[in-house]
């Protein structure tokens, strides 16, 4: 230990002795151990799942997933066969049906709609599941008669209690129905990725189901050492039992049953966006390691008068290799204290300065994200290999041929071994071309996004706010539902249009106007044996007879929606687009014809065309081509009777005008739910940040790397400058021009960017191009645009010429009698 301590202060002493190299190495590797901890932490969040309970390891998910083996997404399956699944299992000893749901929880001051969990008897003892306040459920929660249990997360005791304890124990309405809390959930629980509020007790009844979706997950404790591939054998054997049981057509052509891991998730778009930081990470860190044993070597070349003198006193290769490695560890563990912090600030920009995406990587991101164990271990794994990297350059400095050089020379006066020069312009050159390569990469990132700014959706943002609105569709009987909440919705709209302020409202159950839901159809012109996977699709949506005109759709043929077909009993009609009408009607009028489409309950239903509108685009679709995309009366869509989107647009804006909005539909119906306005535009702008911190990361990286290959750069020539300072004052003695000095300097660094910017260039054409790595990650752009690569290439380049300037005017500068009369 004493050894130990010694070495490290001589090391420190050292280091102290060359403090502005020192310093610039600490903040060469804080910043890339920090964007490496941030990095990690983000996707460690994304990939290491939380337990869901204390027999997590085995539970297998049931489900379906699609016979097109280019699909992976997991979902529900009809609930008509749970019976056969639970008599007919062997790998499994016991199941539990679960279902995602949405909950609109009453009886506490302010009505929440939450995302909801529906767990079957079981489901606590099959997962281990724990309560960290209460209980969790137990066989009584779901005895017939009995009030259902139900388990909150401590956000949502926090928002509905005030984390108040007399919230256990405290009867609540959950969609009308009275429930029990009976225990807060522990914030480690995690249920794929579902960022829930509320798990109930549900006995999953046939009477339950008419209520709600007949279809559902099941959960699946296997007996001990039983494999995935096992579980999967036997629930594939049962599909001959389930056919004919589906209650949709065609099921079994488009569905297999399958088992998963629970908190599995598997989503290529999402792994590729990880992928992205990864690399993003590891090439930051190659550059900060080949920067810093730059200086290492720097160091090394200038004490190797020191080196010499220890190899002469009897030190061995591996003395000299050890100092080295207690000075280079003392960077790096300074280097990595800094860089943590710098990880946990890059954290909470993600999180806070990027919140609202609705797709992609931060869209997953769980609650609690932060560094732990696991990404300190990470970043200290490679904060060695990238120790071990740099010291490699002391093994190779230290060999005898290399020091014999110290011994035989002056040091004022040296120049180095030759291995030193090569390892030097090696690591620059590598060094330039990551950079290179990162740039374009964050270059054509840059470039889409700026294309995302300004992209035109086809409609109005501005003075737009929207918001989400749920009714209380479960006070009413199934057969009541369709005339109550018709009445109530027009009540809230024409209750909203009389807030001073608002000029005209509307409501879809599109959350944006260009998103929707791509439906099969049929044509006059369909063939009749055409396979259902083999129809068309066009992008539908139901709106509101006011949404044409509020977001600024022009009405190119016809007529759009007029209150007399938003009715109950009105004829079944539909508005189509222009590029519905380019590619299904050619020249030929479609107003008076008919297309049919497939509703909720499976079976087609046919639709008279009555008119025409402009398009609206969407810039992950065909390059942002217009797609087709019909639109039908929210009054004959199921999805209207029970929530949408409001959307009004107001000449002015204030937490005032939110608040009138918010009392008058609270005095036409309390119990109905809305989770707050916010203007169109910046939702859809948020909607897309992960795409934005994927540019923030590149382009922060890309940044960084150009500093410290300038600083690289900089360093290499002034050191060269340095140890030929003898040649350059005989050249400069013997009638060289300091123009000539100069240009043969910038030549010669010249001559190392060129080819490491050509290979910097084929490196991103490579990841780009001709292996298409970042497919459907640059939206709007074609990868092949040459513009993009030779700005770079370019910009690396000034930057490269610039820095070798000053030391060449330098050298060009210097007296002659100085310089030779210094080397006497």
């Amino acid at each position: 230990m004493k050894r130990f301590l010694y070495e490290s202060r001589h090391a420190a002493r050292k280091l102290c002795s060359t403090p502005i190299s020192s310093l610039m190495a600490i903040m060469v590797l804080a910043i890339a151990i920090g964007t490496n901890s941030g990095i990690y932490t983000l996707v460690d969040d994304l990939s290491v799942s939380e337990p869901a309970g204390t027999n997590v390891e085995n539970v297998l998910l049931i489900g379906g997933m699609p016979r097109d083996p280019q699909y992976t997404n997991f979902f529900k399956i009809d609930s008509v066969f749970t019976d056969t699944i639970r008599q007919n299992r062997e790998v499994f000893t016991d199941i539990s049906q679960v279902l995602e749901t949405r909950l609109t929880l009453t009886g506490i001051s302010d009505p929440m709609r939450l995302k909801a969990l529906r767990v079957g008897p079981n489901f606590a003892q099959i997962i281990g599941l724990q309560a960290d306040v209460g209980r969790a459920f137990e066989p009584r929660d779901y005895d017939a008669g009995a009030l259902p249990g139900a388990m909150i997360t401590h956000d949502t005791w926090k928002r509905g209690w005030n984390s108040a304890p007399d919230a256990i124990g405290s009867i609540v309405m959950l969609n009308g129905k009275q429930h029990r809390i009976v225990g807060v959930l522990p914030d480690s629980f995690a249920f794929e990725r579902i960022k829930l509020s509320i798990i109930t007790a549900t006995r999953f009844t046939s009477e339950e189901f008419s209520n709600w979706t007949p279809y559902c997950l099941f959960l699946g404790a296997v007996k001990p050492g039983t494999s995935e591939v096992q579980a999967q054998t036997e629930i594939t054997a049962l599909e001959a039992q389930l056919h004919g049981m589906e209650r949709l057509p065609d099921y079994w052509e488009y569905v297999r049953l399958g088992v998963k891991e629970l908190n599995h998730f598997e989503n290529e778009y999402l792994e590729t966006q990880m992928n992205i930081l990864l690399g993003v990470g590891i090439v930051i860190l190659a550059i900060a390691a080949f920067n810093v044993t730059n200086l290492t070597l720097v160091r090394l070349n200038r004490r190797g008068g020191e080196y010499a003198t220890r190899v002469a006193l009897g030190a061995s290769r591996w003395d000299l290799v050890r100092i080295s490695v207690f000075e280079n560890g003392i960077l790096i563990v300074a280097g990595f204290i800094l860089g943590i912090g710098f990880g946990h600030a890059l954290i909470q920009i993600a999180i806070k300065g990027f919140e609202g995406a609705e797709w992609g990587l931060l869209s997953q991101l769980g609650s609690n994200v932060s560094l732990n164990g696991r990404v300190l271990a990470y970043t200290g794994a490679a904060c060695l290999v990238a120790l071990v990297f740099i010291s490699l350059a002391t093994l190779i400095f230290s060999r005898t041929k290399s020091i014999s050089v110290f011994i035989k020379q002056d040091t004022r006066s040296s120049t180095g071994s030759v291995v030193f020069n090569r390892v030097t312009n090696a690591l620059l050159f590598l060094k330039i071309a990551l950079t290179c390569c990162l740039l374009i990469l964050g270059g054509f990132f840059f470039h889409s996004l700026s294309k995302l700014n300004q992209f035109d959706f086809g409609y109005r943002l501005e003075n737009i706010h929207h918001g989400y609105i749920n009714f209380p569709y479960y006070r009413f009987e199934k057969e009541q539902k369709p005339v109550a909440l018709s009445a109530m919705r027009e009540s809230i709209l024409e209750a909203i249009r009389s807030v001073p302020g608002v000029e005209t409202v509307t409501i879809s159950y599109l959350q944006c106007p260009h998103w929707g839901r791509d439906k099969r159809i049929k044509l006059k012109d369909t063939p009749a044996d055409l396979k259902d996977q083999d129809l068309p699709l066009a992008t539908r949506g139901d709106v509101d007879p006011n949404f044409f005109e509020l977001i600024g759709l022009k009405t190119i043929q016809g007529e759009t929606f007029g209150p007399e077909h938003n009715a109950l009993d009105s004829e079944p009609v539909v508005v189509i687009n222009e590029a519905f009408v380019k590619k299904h009607f050619a020249d030929k009028n479609p107003v008076g014809e008919f297309i049919e489409t497939r509703n909720n309950d499976g079976q087609y239903s046919s639709y008279r065309i009555i008119g025409v509108v402009s398009d609206i685009r969407r810039w992950w679709r065909e390059g942002g081509e217009p797609q087709p995309g019909m639109y039908f009366p929210i009054a004959q869509g199921n999805e209207g009777y029970y929530w949408g989107w409001i959307y009004f647009k107001a000449r002015y804006w204030s937490p005032e005008v939110e608040r009138q909005v918010n009392e008058a539909i609270r005095r036409v119906e309390s119990e109905v739910v809305q989770n707050g306005f916010s203007s169109l535009r910046g939702f859809v702008a948020e909607s897309q940040n992960s795409f934005r911190f994927i540019v923030f990361i590149q382009t922060l990286v890309s940044v960084i790397g150009l500093l410290l290959s300038c600083v690289g750069i900089y360093s290499a020539v002034s050191n060269a400058v340095a140890q030929r300072r003898r040649e350059m004052g005989i050249r400069l003695a013997l009638g060289a021009s300091p123009r000539r000095i100069r240009n043969r300097i910038m030549m010669r660094s010249a001559a190392l960017v060129i080819p490491a910017l050509l290979l910097g260039v084929l490196g991103a054409y490579l990841v780009l191009v001709v292996f298409d790595l970042l497919e459907n990650q640059l939206p709007l752009v074609e990868p092949t645009r040459w513009s993009v690569y030779a700005l770079c290439a370019l910009l690396m380049f000034g930057v490269g010429m610039i820095a070798t300037l000053q030391p060449a005017l330098q050298a060009a500068r210097s007296d002659p009698n100085q310089t030779l009369g210094d080397g006497k």
